[in-house]
């Protein structure tokens, strides 16, 4: 059971850490490209990423759904059906895949200014003054930098 419990967390905090920005994310290309396609780039990962999650949705879904069909059941001393485990996998799939929707709504909206920064910023009204958010803490993550710098006057792009 610990092994269901824990593959079900895994693709239940997939949403979660996508409203935190705590997806790890390679910036590498951010770096180099020029500042006038960073958003058509964000714009690039943000539909890439939702074809990418939709699809897995989708297949999770279905796996689901035969595993229900067919009656599949654990083997062992107690035949748990199987599509109980598995049914975290499209749920939390389908959640990051709505986050992501949510990403490429704040992406487009966001016109001339940093994307990524905007979307923190409007996250970290859910906190009451003086209060600051776990993602906040972290003084040595690039994104929060990034805004940092660009609140400064500084150019740099955030990695989320």
């Amino acid at each position: 059971f610990a092994g269901w419990f824990m593959a079900a967390s895994i693709f239940l905090a997939l949403p979660y850490a996508m409203l935190h920005g705590d997806h790890i994310r390679v910036s590498l290309l951010l770096q180099v490209i020029p500042e006038r396609l960073r958003r058509s780039y964000e714009l690039l990962a943000t539909l890439i990423g939702i074809a990418l999650a939709a699809w897995c949705t989708w297949e999770t879904a279905h796996f689901v759904y035969e595993s229900f069909i067919y009656k599949e059941v654990a083997q062992g001393m107690v035949a748990v059906p199987l599509w109980i485990p598995q049914i975290g996998m499209p749920i939390g799939l389908g959640l990051l895949t709505l986050m992501l929707l949510r990403r490429l709504l704040r992406v487009v909206q966001a016109q001339g200014a940093d994307p990524g920064c905007q979307i923190r910023r409007q996250a970290g009204k859910a906190h009451g003054p003086g209060q600051i958010s776990d993602t906040d803490q972290n003084e040595g993550h690039h994104a929060r930098g990034a805004c940092r710098a660009q609140q400064a006057g500084g150019k740099r792009f955030p990695s989320q």
